[in-house]
């Protein structure tokens, strides 16, 4: 950046490209020397202001057009890592912004959150298979073109016959040759997504915090992190076994001042971790800045929405770019189908013994039945519907009978066997029933079996079967308790349909594979860096506002009790 003659950036390759050994060295040299220095960088001008704004709108216009024509070959983003590629070139732009001053502060704010929902917005947009299919034509492209070269030099006759006993081998060996190129470009597109999200991630912890971020730095960790190619995980795995000259953590926020967020891995603090003065920063307290007041309230709670959408689309998106199913959407609000211990022994525990859940559940639909049942309310209902006690009078005084019997609470069990056994037809069951709700036959057991010793055509006496008593339908009733193999048959059928689909709401999902577990957990941690310093910044106001709310409060107890005194 000049003073002179505007917002000039020489070379923007030079800010991805990788640094070289000796760079490195004077970098860790420089931060060795002065690790606690604090950043003091110059105000925009309103010319430079003008030109950023320029260059910006611009390259945002270049990227909607490219987007809007992502499904055309001619395309310039036609593929996700072209995409992606653009946007880390903006983002290595505005990273050079520093937030210092009221001008430069609003402009990198409003750029960075247009950038962090275009951004995300895009990535979703974007199928991983359009670059799986310009690979494998542009493969294709390749082996015609060598083929032809092939043939032009090969002599006929011998050279048709090898071919033909080769092809089987060939073909087996190309398919699987295409799936490992699947693969890898899945993974890769994966974590070139994750890398510049993450670099957008720690741009925006630092500017919350006030701080100017330290591009190469935050870019090679962002790299080591999610590395895009084998060769770069395999070197990050190697520079961090071997400790070298720039030990890194991945998820690790060295600090040495108390302006910087303490060590952290995503949001939780990690103890034991090395804050030497050789680790190297990823940003710098800018002299004279407004620190933790950089950004405002109200852009603070727009940028914590942007980042709890963007994360819930990035996973949704990933899950479906990889064939795996969404995560079942967990109900706060029904306890009911909460398992008592969501854990995996709690699970296995349910699974082994489903009776004791079932038999809790019939026991609990029981009582609730029971005391549904308004004896008074159904009596007054009849009464209401102009049933005439004069003209059925027996009627009337057998149904009395029965109700001062069933709520005599000091009736002894003597007096019900000496009482007459009722005699009525099929209509005086289900009317007693209707009107009762519990009482599923007027007529005694010895009676209804004696009906059915008739039926039987050999004279025996049949068993009698409880589907075929008369009762109420549509009315609560006491089922008979099934036998034992049945109770475990129903048992695991409702588990299975209650509980057991409670429990693929957990932590844990049996079905998924290793890799895609590891692609969730990098998925869910989106944006946390970023998330934890918001969190870190209300709780810091709301305990400042608390501490001048009492010291105003001990202010103004100070000056009643001071009045007096002047008084005098």
């Amino acid at each position: 950046m000049q003073s002179g003659g505007g917002f000039i950036i020489d070379d923007l390759s030079t800010v991805f490209d990788e640094p070289s050994r000796s760079q490195l060295q004077q970098t860790t040299n420089a931060t060795t020397s002065n690790a606690d220095s604090v950043a003091t960088p110059k105000q925009l001008t309103s010319k430079q202001e003008g030109k950023l704004r320029t260059f910006l709108d611009g390259v945002l216009q270049d990227i909607t057009r490219g987007y809007r024509k992502r499904f055309h070959p001619s395309s310039s983003l036609h593929t996700l890592s072209s995409y992606l590629a653009e946007w880390m070139r903006l983002l290595g732009v505005l990273a050079h912004v520093p937030p210092y001053g009221s001008a430069s502060t609003n402009l990198l704010i409003s750029y960075l959150l247009r950038c962090s929902t275009d951004l995300c917005d895009g990535v979703t947009g974007y199928r991983l298979a359009m670059e799986i299919q310009a690979e494998r034509s542009l493969r294709k492209k390749k082996e015609a073109q060598q083929a032809a070269g092939q043939d032009s030099t090969r002599n006929g006759g011998g050279a048709a016959d090898n071919e033909a006993t080769q092809s089987d081998g060939e073909e087996d060996q190309d398919q699987e040759e295409e799936r490992q190129h699947q693969i890898a470009s899945r993974t890769k597109q994966l974590n070139l997504a994750l890398q510049t999200i993450d670099l957008l991630d720690r741009i925006w912890a630092a500017v919350l915090r006030g701080n100017l971020i330290n591009l190469p730095v935050a870019l090679s960790n962002a790299r080591r992190a999610f590395p895009d190619t084998p060769e770069a995980a395999t070197d990050a795995r190697s520079s961090d076994g071997q400790q070298s000259h720039l030990p890194y953590h991945p998820r690790i926020v060295h600090s040495t001042s108390s302006l910087v967020p303490s060590p952290a891995i995503d949001g939780r603090f990690h103890w034991g971790s090395n804050t030497t003065h050789n680790t190297p920063r990823e940003s710098l307290p800018i002299h004279g800045g407004r620190g933790n007041r950089t950004v405002g309230v109200t852009d603070q709670v727009r940028l914590r929405n942007i980042a709890i959408s963007s994360r819930e689309k990035l996973f949704s998106w990933m899950r479906t770019e990889l064939d795996a199913p969404p995560p079942p959407i967990m109900d706060e609000l029904d306890p009911e189908r909460e398992p008592n211990d969501n854990t995996v022994q709690g699970v296995f525990g349910i699974k082994s013994h489903p009776g004791t859940a079932g038999e809790a559940r019939e026991d609990g639909g029981e009582e609730a039945d029971f005391e549904d049942v308004e004896i008074g309310g159904e009596a007054e209902e009849v009464k209401e519907e102009g049933y005439d006690a004069e003209q059925d009078t027996e009627e009337h005084r057998h149904y009395q009978d029965l109700f001062e019997s069933k709520l005599d609470p000091d009736e002894d069990d003597e007096d019900d066997q000496e009482a007459p056994a009722a005699t009525g037809g099929d209509s005086d069951q289900t009317l007693g029933a209707s009107v009762l709700g519990t009482v599923e036959a007027v007529t005694s057991n010895e009676a209804h079996d004696k009906r059915k010793r008739e039926d039987s055509p050999d004279g025996e006496m049949e068993p009698a079967d409880p589907e075929e008593q008369p009762r109420a339908d549509g009315l609560p009733s006491k089922r008979p308790r099934a036998t034992a193999a049945e109770a475990d048959t129903d048992a695991d059928a409702s588990e299975a349909g209650a509980r057991m689909s409670r429990s693929e709401m957990g932590s844990i999902n049996f079905s998924l594979s290793d890799a895609i577990g590891q692609w969730d957990i990098a998925f869910t941690r989106l944006f946390s860096r970023t998330l934890r310093t918001l969190s870190d910044l209300s709780g810091g106001s709301k305990r400042a506002g608390k501490r001048d709310f009492a010291t105003s409060l001990a202010g103004i107890s100070g000056a009643d009790e001071q009045e007096p005194a002047d008084e005098r």
